[in-house]
């Protein structure tokens, strides 16, 4: 354990780093708006989480991605058929770099918190991004399922109700495999 403990700044600033290439390729390629997708913005609550040893952000991280961000991330990829090499390394990255601390056990609520940002980045992304990029499906449905964006509100209620109903089945899964996360003795 205290091996890993000495690894996690490391693996905190290694998360960093492939965000920081992935924000790179998406600034060149004229979508930086992207970055504001959850699963990018939890990848930087991971790697703050551990480069800080804060088990809630890294938890929140980890289970995000399982839930969320990694199944949508393959959606996305299978439907379109490309990708780039930073955006594979970030999503196959995150949850093994935040595995190290969650497979301690999650704290408790971590999937409300997850919903929670994921709920918070649905009016952001649609005030601060161009509706072709669709980010957090905040403009609309998401078209390969659906056939066409729809109204936002349609894709608000919709997809807020599926990632909360992942994050929740997947954490009470996670919940039932994992250890019971140790109490830890101020909020982190």
């Amino acid at each position: 354990m205290t091996r890993l403990r000495h690894a996690e700044p490391v693996l905190g600033a290694s998360l960093l780093l492939a965000l920081g290439l992935l924000a790179r390729a998406k600034l060149v390629a004229g979508v930086g708006p992207e970055l504001l997708w959850a699963c990018h913005v939890a990848s930087a609550l991971g790697g703050v989480g551990l480069l800080l040893r804060s088990r809630r952000l890294v938890a929140l991280a980890f289970l995000f991605h399982v839930a969320v961000g990694a199944p949508a991330y393959a959606l996305e990829v299978a439907a379109s058929r490309t990708t780039t090499w930073e955006s594979a390394l970030l999503h196959l990255l995150t949850p093994a770099a935040t595995w190290v601390v969650a497979r301690h056990g999650l704290p408790r609520r971590t999937w409300l918190a997850a919903w929670g940002l994921y709920l918070a980045l649905l009016p952001l992304s649609f005030l601060t991004t161009p509706p072709g990029l669709n980010v957090n499906l905040a403009h609309g449905l998401w078209s390969p399922l659906f056939g066409g964006p729809g109204a936002a509100w349609v894709s608000w209620l919709v997809n807020g109700a599926a990632v909360g109903l992942a994050l929740c089945l997947v954490s009470r899964a996670l919940r039932r495999w994992l250890p019971a996360a140790a109490p830890t003795a101020a909020p982190t």
